[in-house]
């Protein structure tokens, strides 16, 4: 019989010439906000040999700050720089490509923290001066995906504002089990405003040119 290769020897050839790695979140590392078996050890290896790498997630709920103290309680000793999550890729290409233009961003609070230095609008300043605001973006929050929030992101679209959701995610796991996310959302408002949004989350291009 042919001699079959080892599983490190399959692995490493499929990794020949790969010079860094982008891994996904959800599902792959963690599940149901726990450690996957194994995925704390992987991280810790790629670390100690110095292998680029990015941890891809449509989280946008936090902050990604808030995301690496999380990872450090459930075990990983992993940066804030390393993960790129839908509400930073989002709030670098706002910043990429609205410069200082007013933007209305739902999202919550602790998330805000990715978007210092750009001009967001609350939902008064955007009111006063809806012509003014060249996109709505679109986060998860149970505090802030409100119907008054909902109703605002609507009329401002209507006005000409640009829609860029994070992500179209529908649901997800926790601990509580699926749980309805922001992409649920975002779908009402395309159909309300009979726009299409513009997604940067995964699995849209924009999020991985950005990780790069």
């Amino acid at each position: 019989m042919p001699h079959s290769a080892a599983p490190d020897d399959t692995l490493r050839a499929a990794l020949h010439g790969v010079r860094a790695l982008l891994l996904d979140l959800d599902g792959v590392l963690v599940l149901k906000g726990e450690a996957v078996p194994g995925s704390v050890a992987a991280l810790a290896e790629l670390d100690r040999r110095a292998f680029p790498y990015l941890m891809l997630t449509n989280t946008s709920l936090v902050s990604r700050e808030k995301l690496a103290q999380w990872g450090r309680r459930a075990g990983f000793a992993t940066s804030a720089d390393r993960f790129q999550t839908a509400l930073s890729a989002s709030a670098e290409m706002v910043r990429r490509e609205y410069g200082d233009r007013p933007v209305y961003v739902i999202t919550s609070d602790d998330a805000r923290i990715e978007f210092e230095g750009i001009n967001v609008v609350d939902g008064p300043a955007a009111d006063a001066a809806p012509s003014e605001v060249a996109a709505v973006v679109l986060g998860d929050s149970p505090h802030e995906i409100t119907k008054a929030n909902l109703d605002r992101a609507f009329r401002l679209v209507r006005g000409g504002a640009a829609l860029i959701g994070m992500h179209r995610n529908a649901w997800w796991l926790t601990r509580k089990g699926p749980t309805l996310d922001a992409g649920a959302f975002l779908v009402g408002l395309e159909y309300a405003t009979e726009k299409k949004a513009r997604i940067v989350g995964k699995p849209s291009p924009a999020s991985f040119r950005l990780a790069f």
